[in-house]
């Protein structure tokens, strides 16, 4: 799934839930360092993406409040 969203990115514009899938599929996979800068991207496009907002705390609490960078 992360290769197919990863491509999509790279022939489109970044969207808030292609970022916000790709993430997801990336800490599916346990790389949630890899994760968050991705949805901190999607909220940066669109602030009011709740999921990617839910997601990226989630994340966050899973690494003890660390940004994953």
């Amino acid at each position: 799934a992360a290769v197919r969203f990863r491509a999509a990115l790279e022939t489109t514009p970044p969207s808030p839930p292609t970022l916000n899938h790709l993430a997801i599929a990336l800490a599916s996979q346990g790389r949630l360092g890899e994760a968050i800068p991705l949805w901190e991207r999607a909220l940066a496009i669109d602030p009011g993406f709740a999921d990617a907002r839910r997601n990226l705390e989630t994340a966050r609490q899973a690494l003890g409040g660390r940004t994953g960078r």
